[in-house]
């Protein structure tokens, strides 16, 4: 979702953002620890009806991570969110196996 280390990378309104957008369509209730300065290595869960959904952040590695081990239960909420959704692309303008 952004650079490493970048501690502004809005990781709980993102999450805030997916469940409302869920909502709509089923109940949800999104579960993580509370806020902490400078957090990073976070896991909590999205209970999405009767499914739930893992998820875990970090800001070392600017990454987010929403899992499940039922493929369903991932596709479901992508389905719905997916007009929502944008895949950012660098400016890298190397090709494969430049430094």
């Amino acid at each position: 979702m952004g650079k490493p280390f970048d501690y502004a990378i809005p990781f709980r309104p993102t999450l805030n953002e997916i469940t409302e957008r869920l909502g709509h369509e089923v109940h949800f209730s999104l579960m993580l620890p509370e806020y902490e300065p400078c957090e990073d290595f976070v896991e909590g869960s999205l209970q999405i009806g009767g499914e739930i959904l893992h998820i875990y952040f970090e800001h070392s590695l600017g990454y987010l991570s929403l899992s499940s081990e039922n493929r369903e239960v991932l596709d479901k909420p992508l389905i719905s969110l997916q007009p929502a959704i944008a895949v950012a692309k660098g400016n890298d303008d190397r090709k494969p196996g430049e430094n």
